[in-house]
């Protein structure tokens, strides 16, 4: 199942201009945060190829979404999602669980996801925004926070949230990035109540 997966979700296509992360990195992650609590839906913003959904949902009870802005991208997630299936034993219980969608994640995201006990940001910031204008990332914890019944964990790729009410930011720490054998990115664990 490695052999088919690296050869459908590429990572010799990862970049440092997507901040993609290498796969067991984010398994070790999941891993520990399996040990605190329990998984109860993970979404991935700024999905790319969708690997880490993929990798999520193999190794987590939950349902897995990705969604991303490109449609390029999203499209290759699916096309590789698609093929994957078609080598691997559809009847693994796991595999039922991917979602991968393009769009927005502050429109296009179904309620199921907006639900989901684990979010992982990895959309870039958009650099100086016309005056009064948020980052995507503000109006999605915005929304978040409005169908909030209980708290969630969000994992930011690289970048810390802004300070607001009931985000309180937790831990740190380094996984490696697939671009580059040296380099490490940094990730951010806060918790989000309403």
């Amino acid at each position: 199942m490695h052999e088919e997966y690296c050869s459908h979700f590429r990572p010799e296509a990862a970049s440092a201009a997507w901040e993609e992360l290498e796969p067991r990195a984010l398994a070790r992650l999941l891993a520990e945060e399996l040990r605190q609590e329990a998984v109860e839906g993970f979404v991935d913003v700024g999905s790319g190829l969708g690997k880490l959904v993929v990798l999520a949902a193999a190794i987590t009870p939950a349902t897995c979404w990705g969604i991303e802005l490109s449609p390029v991208r999203a499209a290759e997630a699916r096309r590789a999602w698609a093929q994957l299936q078609s080598e691997a034993d559809a009847a693994l219980p796991w595999t039922r669980r991917v979602r991968l969608l393009q769009g927005s994640c502050l429109k296009d995201l179904p309620a199921e996801a907006l639900e989901a006990s684990h979010f992982l940001f990895t959309m870039r910031r958009v650099g100086k925004l016309p005056r009064g204008t948020r980052q995507v990332s503000e109006r999605f914890l915005d929304l978040l926070q409005q169908c909030a019944a209980k708290e969630r964990v969000l994992l930011s790729v690289g970048k810390r949230l802004e300070p607001r009410d009931g985000l309180e930011h937790v831990d740190a720490c380094f996984l490696r990035a697939e671009w580059s054998d040296e380099e490490d990115v940094l990730i951010h664990r806060y918790i989000l109540s309403r």
